[in-house]
């Protein structure tokens, strides 16, 4: 007679965000099965719980003031506008053109978005450019200048 043997958990995977609640999860396998009348295989075999429960911080746009004037000629800061709808399979309101880069600047996007009129950073590694912006409305997820989940912030070259 055989019962059935599982492996350990695995270690409980990322969370799914890093606040405002999400999910996690871990799983283990049968690695040998019952023979011979032995006992049965446990019917659970991956687990879910929520995770990062704690409130996500606030943020507010910066002034439309903020300029950069690193390279080139001067841009402004426009605001900080949501890149996607509301609505499940909204289509990214705000680029034509989009480099990736982890810790890309707004010098950087600009120098990147020659020929657009509007240049923007989404989650500090995605510079976008394009000839409009705001199609959803502002947003106040950004932080420090460069983004944040589904915001960008969006900057006008000054020519």
């Amino acid at each position: 007679m055989g019962d059935c043997q599982v492996t350990e958990w695995s270690q409980w995977e990322q969370c799914s965000v890093t606040c405002g609640g999400g999910q996690q999860s871990r799983s283990r396998s049968v690695s040998v099965q019952p023979a011979n009348g032995g006992a049965a295989c446990p019917t659970e075999l991956a687990e879910t719980q929520g995770c990062n429960a704690d409130a996500c911080p606030t943020t507010t746009a910066a002034p439309t003031t903020t300029t950069t004037t690193t390279t080139g000629p001067a841009s402004s800061y426009v605001g900080c506008y949501n890149n996607v709808g509301t609505v499940s399979g909204s289509r990214p309101s705000f680029y034509v053109r989009l480099v990736e880069k982890a810790g890309i600047t707004a010098d950087g996007c600009y120098n990147n978005c020659s020929g657009y009129a509007y240049f923007g950073l989404i989650n500090g590694n995605q510079c976008a450019c394009a000839n409009t912006y705001g199609t959803y409305g502002t947003s106040s997820v950004c932080a420090g200048g460069v983004g944040g989940k589904n915001a960008v912030d969006v900057y006008k070259r000054n020519y």
